[in-house]
C-alpha cells in the first residue's frame, strides 16, 4: 500500500475536522478518510530548517514514519504533520515511537 498526497484543500479541512495531537517533535493532523489508500502530507518550515537539503530529510523520515505506523492499520487516515525544532536529530526509534503514541491514540 503506498502513500499518496494531500492538496492544499484537503490540508485545510483536515485541520478544520481532523483530530490535532501535539508532541514535542511535530503537530499532527489525523482523520479517516473514505479512499483506498493512506494520504500523508509534512510540512517544514525554514524556521526549524534552513536548508532545502534539511527540510527535504526531515519531511522523508517523517513521511516514512507515518506510513510505517499505518502500514498495518485497517482503516484509511490522512495525515498532516507539522514538524517542530529538534525533529531532525532525533533517533529514528524515538520518532517511530512518537508517531505511533500520537497517530493511534484514541
Amino acid at each position: 500500500m503506498s502513500s499518496q498526497k494531500l492538496s492544499r484543500e484537503d490540508i485545510t479541512k483536515l485541520q478544520r475536522e481532523g483530530r490535532r495531537v501535539s508532541t514535542p517533535l511535530f503537530l499532527i493532523y489525523t482523520k479517516e478518510n473514505s479512499t483506498k489508500g493512506q494520504r500523508v502530507a509534512v510540512s517544514v518550515s525554514k524556521k526549524e530548517e534552513k536548508t532545502a537539503v534539511g527540510r527535504n530529510r526531515i519531511k522523508r523520515r517523517l513521511r516514512h514514519a507515518v506510513s510505517g505506523v499505518l502500514k498495518d492499520n485497517k482503516k484509511y487516515f490522512d495525515v498532516f504533520c507539522v514538524a517542530k525544532s529538534g525533529v531532525g536529530s532525533v533517533p529514528w526509534k524515538e520518532l517511530l515511537r512518537v508517531c505511533e503514541n500520537s497517530i493511534l491514540k484514541k
